[in-house]
């Protein structure tokens, strides 16, 4: 795997990482302003969860693309990038999973508490 490869999935890991655990400090930050609907207090956990999700599977398809660059063989290269490409689009679809399920407490926040 050329070095090019390496260094755009070690961005992409940072960056996905780093907005799920931003997410995940507003989430903290907010935790006492948020209404006090069972529903809404319900779908922070998820969320959380969600976002936790999302950091380890960025974590995990890291590591599996650094242990399989340091081996030589090409067949092994090949089905590792695919592993790692589902890995990568199941983070995506968790933080976007997680950042719905805080928009939609947030909504609770704005609509029926209000």
């Amino acid at each position: 795997m050329e070095i090019e490869k390496l260094k755009l999935l070690h961005d992409h890991t940072k960056h996905v990482t780093t907005l799920s655990t931003g997410a995940i400090l507003i989430l903290v930050a907010f935790y006492e302003k948020l209404p006090k609907i069972p529903v809404a207090h319900k779908l922070i956990p998820v969320s959380l969860l969600f976002f936790v999700i999302c950091i380890l599977s960025a974590t995990l398809a890291q590591i599996v693309v650094v242990v399989s660059h340091s081996n030589e063989d090409k067949e092994y290269e090949k089905n590792t990038l695919e592993f790692t490409d589902k890995v990568f689009l199941a983070s995506w679809v968790t933080f976007a999973a997680g950042m719905v399920t805080l928009c939609i407490t947030g909504m609770f926040d704005l609509f029926i508490a209000a």
